[in-house]
């Protein structure tokens, strides 16, 4: 600690209800305010929209779906032909043979393993039209079991 002169007073500084005696003195007041009310704002808009959408929420997602697939591919997609899980938020369907979902804001492939048959995987999100391409062109799924195993080396020598 420095040691004090004449000329230089310790004085303490309150670290308790240092804030009730600001509000007190209508400090603070109108920006405290202002927080609580751009909080209220956000948070009844996000309050809002989820009601929303949980209120018409096989309709929302259908169509938000069935947009996303004609985006990408140019297909319609008639509501009959979505299936919609509501608790899990999800949208399936099939166009021209192909098993699109619609989950959590991405768009997917799902295919089953190409050596068996079975199971279901889910492509990278599909945004692009060249993603599209990939995920049905390039795009072979396989369990780990089912992975083709490289021939053993022929040592004829």
């Amino acid at each position: 600690m420095l040691p004090q002169t004449p000329h230089m007073k310790s004085v303490p500084v309150p670290t308790t209800g240092r804030l009730q005696a600001a509000r007190a003195n209508g400090w603070g007041d109108a920006s405290t305010n202002a927080r609580t009310n751009a909080r209220a704002t956000w948070q009844t808009t996000a309050i809002a929209a989820y009601a929303l959408e949980v209120r018409g929420g096989d309709t929302h997602l259908r169509s938000e779906f069935a947009m996303r697939v004609r985006d990408l591919t140019g297909c319609a997609l008639p509501d009959s032909a979505i299936a919609v899980n509501q608790e899990a938020r999800r949208a399936i369907a099939t166009c021209a043979g192909v098993v699109f979902q619609y989950q959590a804001g991405s768009l997917v492939l799902l295919r089953p393993c190409v050596h068996c048959g079975t199971g279901r995987f889910e492509s990278l999100p599909l945004v692009t039209q060249t993603d599209l391409g990939y995920a049905l062109s390039e795009w072979r799924p396989c369990h780990t079991e089912c992975e083709p195993v490289d021939p053993p080396e022929e040592t004829g020598w």
